[in-house]
């Protein structure tokens, strides 16, 4: 809805500068399961076309509105392992590479056609660290990693990866 409610022209009701978005989605990978291990590997590609991409307009800072972007390519593969180590230990790596590019996508004169989506970084992953000891507390490890990303069309501005670490432990509530 929020694609469809923001009207560039500040008259109320819908954007009537969308179109429909279409996809087409190709999908598959492999999954294993045993009594401690889950793993996954899946390759996926979207094709898009009327692709909905995000602007503001100078008269309405802080305010976004969305326009059609001709065609867009999205590509990549998702890895996701889960072992039990025992009763107490598990942990979790999940990563994702994805190439998402515009195909074709012309605006205000500029041909961003072939560059890099804005705000989609091209790698991800998270592992994740969980150890619990009964009812009486869980610590919990989560690493996180966002790979660089592009902050405009014309991939001129780059938002730099980062890692992030996060620790939560969890005590039982007295009674």
């Amino acid at each position: 809805m929020s694609e469809l409610s923001a009207n560039p022209t500040g008259s109320g009701g819908f954007n009537p500068f969308v179109d429909i978005q279409v996809a087409d989605n190709l999908e598959g990978g492999i999954h294993y399961t045993s009594r401690k291990t889950n793993a996954s590997l899946v390759y996926f590609s979207i094709t898009t076309s009327n692709d909905l991409v995000a602007y503001e307009l100078a008269d309405s800072p802080g305010r976004t509105f969305y326009q059609n972007a001709g065609s867009t390519t999205r590509k990549g593969v998702e890895f996701l392992i889960k072992h039990q180590f025992n009763k107490r230990f598990q942990a979790q790596i999940t990563y994702n590479y994805a190439n998402f590019k515009y195909q074709d996508f012309e605006q205000n004169g500029e041909n961003y056609s072939g560059n890099n989506l804005p705000g989609l970084p091209s790698d991800f992953g998270i592992l994740y660290l969980s150890y619990h000891w009964e009812n009486k507390f869980q610590v919990n490890y989560t690493k996180t990693y966002r790979g660089d990303l592009f902050a405009d069309n014309s991939n001129e501005h780059q938002v730099d990866q980062f890692f992030r670490d996060d620790v939560s432990l969890r005590l039982p509530l007295k009674k």
